[in-house]
């Protein structure tokens, strides 16, 4: 994996664990970030047989897919904030604030 996906991986990481729980579609996530789609769909299927990221179903007309954390998907972000907030200038957050 190159490093320019891997700091697609921390930037939807970082994403969905804004979100508290809750499902984000493609849509939101591509607007969010701007990758192209040939890419975005490459990275969440990455994160998703990794198992840091699940994909839902979301009924309605038509019916959509969304993406969450997992449990092994928010310690992730959790580990990743403190070292992003240090590479800013910012003391890290403590585990739990946002």
């Amino acid at each position: 994996m190159g490093i320019v996906r891997l700091n697609w991986r921390m930037a939807i990481i970082s994403i969905l664990g804004k979100i508290d729980g809750k499902t984000a579609n493609y849509n939101t996530i591509s607007r969010i970030t701007g990758l192209n789609p040939r890419m975005l769909s490459i990275v969440l299927k990455e994160l998703t047989k990794e198992k840091l990221v699940s994909r839902v179903a979301i009924e309605g007309k038509p019916t959509f897919r969304a993406y969450r954390l997992t449990t092994a998907g928010m310690k992730i972000e959790g580990a990743q904030c403190p070292i992003l907030s240090i590479a800013k200038g910012r003391p890290p957050r403590r585990h739990g604030q946002h």
